[in-house]
């Protein structure tokens, strides 16, 4: 899939290779929700670099007790030959420290990638913060993958950033495509393709992959995953918000999941929604429909009638009929 709209971001992923090349490193924030094309970003610029060009990639993993010093000991090798030997004989964190610099201190100039640190354990950070405090001094550029929805206000990971100093030029926000881009891969059901992924790169290229309307696969599998992570009350707040289209507002909210509405923090900082003009919303359709589509039918009708008799309560105000026959006739309402 060609990669569309990221010229700038590749343009200060230049401009900080080129500075390391001088001795003069940086580091590098690349983040976006899910999906939005970090790892194809760096994966292009890589691909544009000679093959003498010393690229060292290393990534974190979503495990349930992480590894220690997981995304090092990928890079440990013959390109790094004294972290290689600190890691194999299970030298302590500073000597690994003190290894890893040593190695990346030598020319050539370094592109050094670690991937999907939202998942790194306490050990990598630091490794990472060591680096990132001594990389201007160094012919290094330090390329931090994360994902924003998988970092809330107490994630460790906003100590080890903080401590970095990162450059305002060099914090990649990615943004999803936009419409004419959408257009330019999907053609004349551009419109179509867009309102279901709303630019994610990723659900984009999957939709235009099966060719059929349906969810792919894929994307219902990685929705799911998501959801499954959530605590049960804010899992329940996300199920409320998929058969609610296009928001559930703050007094809707409350009235369909009870005490589980405090949970809606949850929601919007695990990315699964998002705050919309006082109310939350899904960010894609296609996650809303697959929450939806996963729902059990008894589920699915219980939420429908509480919604239903929520929106018609005359203590709401004016009464939105069409949305209130929709929600009735799904509960089975007649």
């Amino acid at each position: 899939m060609e990669l569309l709209e990221r010229d700038r971001p590749l343009a200060s992923l230049a401009a900080a290779h080129a500075a390391a090349a001088e001795g003069h490193g940086s580091v590098v924030l690349i983040t976006g929700e899910p999906g939005i094309g970090k790892t194809a970003l760096v994966t292009a610029f890589v691909s544009q670099l000679g093959e003498r060009e010393r690229v060292l990639v290393g990534a974190c993993d979503d495990l349930s007790v992480p590894r220690p010093l997981g995304p090092f000991h990928d890079l440990a090798g013959p390109a790094t030959p004294s972290l290689y030997d600190s890691l194999r004989s299970s030298a302590p964190p500073h000597d690994v420290h003190r290894s890893l610099l040593e190695d990346l201190a030598s020319p050539p100039s370094t592109l050094l990638v670690i991937e999907d640190v939202h998942w790194a354990d306490e050990a990598t950070l630091d490794a990472i913060t060591v680096i990132g405090r001594r990389v201007a001094q160094l012919p290094v550029a330090l390329l931090l993958t994360y994902r924003e929805g998988e970092v809330g206000a107490g994630h460790p990971l906003h100590a080890a950033v903080g401590s970095l100093h990162v450059e305002p030029s060099r914090h990649l926000r990615l943004a999803p495509l936009s419409p004419a881009a959408v257009a330019a891969l999907a053609g004349a059901d551009a419109d179509r393709v867009h309102a279901m992924t709303g630019g994610n790169p990723f659900y984009v290229t999957e939709v235009l992959a099966t060719g059929s309307a349906g969810i792919p696969g894929t994307v219902r599998d990685i929705v799911l995953a998501r959801v499954l992570q959530l605590s049960r009350r804010a899992a329940a707040v996300v199920e409320a918000a998929s058969i609610a289209p296009p928001s559930l507002d703050a007094s809707l909210l409350l009235a369909v999941c009870g005490e589980a509405a405090d949970s809606v923090d949850e929601c919007l900082a695990s990315g699964v929604l998002q705050a919309v003009d006082g109310a939350v919303a899904f960010r894609h359709e296609l996650a809303r429909a697959t929450v939806e589509e996963a729902l059990s039918p008894a589920r699915r009708l219980a939420l429908h009638r509480a919604v239903f008799m929520a929106l018609a309560d005359a203590g709401r105000g004016s009464l939105d009929l069409a949305r209130i026959s929709y929600h009735a006739e799904a509960a089975g309402d007649r």
